[in-house]
């Protein structure tokens, strides 16, 4: 996953032009990853459980940064359907 949030990063960072075609890549690679990251946290839950044991997923630290990512991806997605911006 460490690949794929530099990659997201790079190409993100890369559009700095105004037209159209930039901004709509910018927000199809940002709904791209944010399925990724929501994927590899329901796997992850699925797999260990979601808190209420030793080894599940909000146990580790990496996983909490995670799911806080994904929780604020959507989170700010809403925001932004819900005040009518470009989403």
């Amino acid at each position: 996953m460490f690949f794929a949030a530099l990659v997201s990063t790079v190409l993100i960072t890369g559009y700095r032009c105004r037209s159209l075609f930039a901004f709509l890549s910018q927000e199809l690679i940002e709904y791209v990853f944010l399925v990724i990251f929501t994927l590899e946290a329901i796997m992850k839950v699925v797999a260990y459980g979601f808190v209420l044991h030793p080894g599940s997923y909000l146990r580790n630290g990496w996983n909490i940064l995670d799911f806080f990512i994904v929780s604020v991806g959507y989170v700010m997605r809403s925001l932004l359907v819900l005040l009518n911006f470009n989403a």
